[in-house]
């Protein structure tokens, strides 16, 4: 097995484990039960992330891929109307901005290219070598860790800078 598709399963396996925790969130939120195209939207993730890291790879980057390329387009949107509510990982507060937009886009670009190559499932990995299975869920699970951060910061940076605009606007 090569050092590449070990590298895009890893990356495919954390873009998996994005979309689980993004799921997650949605379904758990009390008020989604209210929100069909919520509960939708969670459910799909849910079903990528599984498809993703258990059956058949290069569809569940395919996959990724496309709901990456959907999320960069409504964090688009959502900015550019200046809506900026996008909802992710079920917070009402979170926020869409241009480092939403090169994130999403540049996992979009990502799980393509991924789903190029072919990497084999982290079930085959593991059927392999149980001990390579085991590092590229470790690396996977950090990657995950650091996305999520990334997107957490830029989430932030973009609360700051809203606030510094506000308070401009009263000063002068």
């Amino acid at each position: 097995m090569a050092t590449v598709s070990l590298g895009d399963s890893g990356l495919v396996i954390g873009l998996a484990l994005v979309l689980a925790a993004a799921a997650t969130a949605k379904l758990a939120r009390p008020a989604a039960a209210g929100e069909p195209l919520t509960r939708a939207l969670g459910g799909l993730e849910l079903v990528i992330a599984v498809l993703a890291l258990v059956v058949a790879t290069r569809l569940g980057a395919g996959l990724e891929a496309l709901m990456f390329a959907g999320f960069t387009v409504a964090h688009a949107r959502a900015w550019s109307s200046g809506a900026g509510d996008c909802g992710c990982f079920g917070e009402e507060s979170a926020r869409a901005g241009p480092s939403a937009v090169v994130l999403t886009g540049a996992s979009a670009c990502l799980a393509a290219t991924a789903a190029l190559t072919a990497p084999p499932s982290l079930l085959r990995i593991a059927e392999e070598g149980p001990a390579r299975a085991v590092l590229v869920t470790i690396l996977a699970v950090l990657g995950a860790a650091a996305w999520r951060w990334g997107f957490r910061s830029a989430r932030s940076r973009s609360r700051q800078s809203r606030l510094t605009t506000a308070s401009e606007r009263l000063v002068n």
